[in-house]
């Protein structure tokens, strides 16, 4: 269920290797968190390359205020003047020990404060991912004799994967109104469009 089901199996075997729970979680939630990241850089640029092709800009908008969380996400964990009132608050959450269990997520996370090319290596590698599955795609278009751009495919196939997040058998039917949602733009029909997609 939903295209991060998998992410469970990786914690899993994560946990099998680290033989620690909240680090095994930290790792697979930190690198698809930034693969979302690399993802909606790559989409805010196409729409601000093909705004005119869109009567409203919320597309823009929710892009732009998924990627500013993301952002504000890192920064509250990196930051260094985190603050110590909010730390020992989150302790005092004695339900499940959940307040010490956030603690022991953000130490995890922040374990790689000091190794940021790690980082930077996981950004450059999930971009070249997402440019390899653009390119997938613009075959197929070829193969299916479909009149759709790179660069508007650009826009389509970053934002139909973000769709396959939410609930779904590994996004089929999300992913596929997408498709045809945004293709239908460029007068794709729905059966070209679906094509593609499946």
């Amino acid at each position: 269920p939903t295209g991060i089901g998998g992410d469970i199996i990786r914690i899993y075997s994560l946990i099998q290797k680290a033989g620690d729970r909240i680090i095994g979680f930290a790792s697979v939630m930190t690198e698809r968190l930034l693969g979302i990241a690399s993802t909606l850089v790559i989409t805010l640029i196409s729409l601000i390359w093909l705004l005119s092709s869109f009567k409203t800009n919320r597309i823009l908008y929710i892009n732009i205020f998924l990627l500013c969380i993301i952002l504000l996400f890192f920064y509250l964990v990196f930051n260094r003047k985190y603050p110590e009132s909010f730390a020992i608050r989150g302790k005092n959450i004695k339900l499940f020990k959940l307040g010490e269990r956030i603690d022991k997520l953000f130490e995890a996370i922040r374990f790689f404060q000091h190794k940021k090319i790690i980082y930077v290596k996981v950004i450059i590698i999930s971009l070249a991912a997402q440019a390899l599955v653009i390119l997938m795609h613009y075959f197929l278009v070829l193969a299916l004799d479909l009149d759709i751009s790179v660069l508007y495919l650009i826009l389509v196939v970053p934002v139909t994967f973000l769709l396959t997040m939410l609930p779904s058998i590994n996004g089929l039917g999300v992913r596929d109104g997408g498709f045809v949602f945004l293709l239908a733009r460029e007068g794709i029909s729905t059966a070209g469009a679906l094509s593609l997609s499946f």
